[in-house]
């Protein structure tokens, strides 16, 4: 038996959409950070604004082995 609101699985339904464009705006917002060197200026050109200074990350390690996706087309 469904419970009052819908049940479980009507309720995830209805918020499938909100977790995606939250997940898509948290990748634009890390895209935008990296493109643009944590320059403040360039961030907040893009309408998006900074509450308080980007922190630095400090020297990132070297990529030392990677491995992508090999595309298969038909």
């Amino acid at each position: 038996m469904a419970s009052k609101n819908g049940g479980t699985s009507a309720t995830s339904i209805k918020k499938a959409p909100n977790k995606y464009v939250l997940e898509l705006m948290n990748s634009f917002v890390d895209y935008v950070t990296i493109a643009s060197g944590g320059d403040q200026k360039k961030i907040e050109s893009t309408s998006l604004a900074l509450k308080k200074p980007l922190k630095s990350l400090g020297k990132m390690p070297q990529v030392v082995s990677l491995e992508g996706l090999q595309a298969s087309f038909h």
